[in-house]
């Protein structure tokens, strides 16, 4: 069947007016990025439009001014390692020290292959893929600090 020549426009279209009316920050986000005392960015799959777009609309994109990172960045994008790594290099971090928050599989897999501290957030109930690919899994965003500090330790 034939597609109307409108079609993607009108997705886009649904999609915005979606993220717009229901949209919001994870619950607990702003307390831990509040806490953060080493750099942070985000290293996204998403268009750069999109990611910017979302950020805005849950009140983060400030957070992140000039440390957002996505997947045109890069040659390859995740599972591959080429967004986080070059994520680290952006903000001067070494890979061997830097954590990365994810919650879906292909991110866990590119922190893993970059040699990256994988943690995965299981809201969305995938807490056995994310745990298979490599994640340190954590449900609740309130958990990640101790999380953190905890690997912290552990790698030195």
């Amino acid at each position: 069947r034939t597609l109307p020549a409108d079609f993607a426009e009108r997705v886009q279209s649904a999609r915005r007016s979606a993220f717009e009316h229901d949209l919001r920050a994870v619950p607990g986000v702003e307390a831990v990025l509040d806490g953060m005392t080493t750099q942070i960015c985000v290293a996204s799959n998403g268009s750069r439009h999109m990611v910017d777009f979302s950020l805005a609309i849950t009140g983060l994109l400030p957070r992140f001014e000039g440390r957002v990172f996505t997947a045109a960045d890069v040659r390859r994008g995740k599972p591959f390692p080429d967004l986080f790594l070059h994520a680290a290099r952006e903000v001067g971090a070494r890979p061997a020290a830097t954590a990365v928050i994810e919650d879906g599989v292909f991110g866990v897999q590119a922190a893993v292959a970059a040699e990256m501290s994988a943690f995965g957030y299981s809201a969305a109930g995938n807490a056995e893929a994310l745990r298979s690919a490599g994640a340190r899994v954590f449900e609740r965003m309130a958990d990640l600090p101790a999380l953190l500090t905890a690997g912290r330790r552990v790698s030195g």
